[in-house]
């Protein structure tokens, strides 16, 4: 059976309640979730805990047609080899043994009633149900998009070494200039093949001319 992709779903991720201050200590606010296909909007209350004298959590508080939600995900935190600490959520799913999964996850996806891991809501990326050909143009991050990781880097070197965070963004970057270089070739290729079979002109895209290919 073909899984949901988690990419169409509700997110919350700690990189997010990172960017809008919710890891200072206490903050009881809200997200709003925009369809942007039906235009529909939705709220959902979120309060988070991250003081040194209690307990680190997300509290998520929402109503589901009509049914009220009211539940706690509690976060743990790693060092980091620059210094520092990050956060994770701790999958508040109760599987059916009633236990919690307590995966550690930087992400937790709205699927049915609650927020859980991909792994217990078996997802998948839309990446891996694409062709060869659609993974090599999902391959491509928009140079806005590039620009957008470059900045939020907060150390490159560590130690003369370069960080997790910088061999990620580096990585993604080769990836996509090679994939945007595979894909013109691809493209240079079906452009020469429609001009030979149209009209008999194969393009000679080194010189920036055209061949004539006479027929018999």
């Amino acid at each position: 059976m073909r899984k949901d992709e988690a990419d169409k779903l509700k997110k919350v991720s700690v990189w997010l309640l990172k960017k809008r201050g919710f890891l200072r200590g206490f903050k009881n606010s809200s997200f709003e979730f925009h369809n942007p296909w039906t235009g529909a909007t939705s709220n959902i209350g979120l309060e988070v805990s991250t003081g040194d004298d209690r307990t680190h959590y997300a509290r998520f508080k929402y109503t589901y047609g009509d049914q009220n939600f009211d539940y706690k995900a509690f976060l743990a935190t790693t060092l980091c080899n620059y210094g520092g600490e990050r956060y994770w959520f701790l999958c508040p799913f109760r599987k059916d043994d009633g236990k919690q999964c307590k995966k550690r996850v930087g992400v937790l996806y709205l699927k049915g009633d609650y927020f859980a891991c991909r792994h217990c809501h078996k997802l998948t990326y839309k990446t891996r149900n694409l062709s060869g050909k659609e993974k090599k143009l999902g391959m491509i991050t928009p140079i806005a998009e590039l620009e957008r990781l470059h900045d939020d880097i907060g150390h490159f070197y560590y130690n003369d070494k370069p960080t997790k965070k910088y061999e990620r963004y580096a990585k993604r970057e080769r990836r996509s200039m090679a994939a945007l270089s595979g894909t013109l070739d691809i493209a240079e290729g079906w452009l020469q093949k429609v001009a030979k079979d149209s009209s008999g002109i194969e393009l000679d895209s080194s010189e920036g001319s055209a061949i004539v290919r006479d027929e018999a």
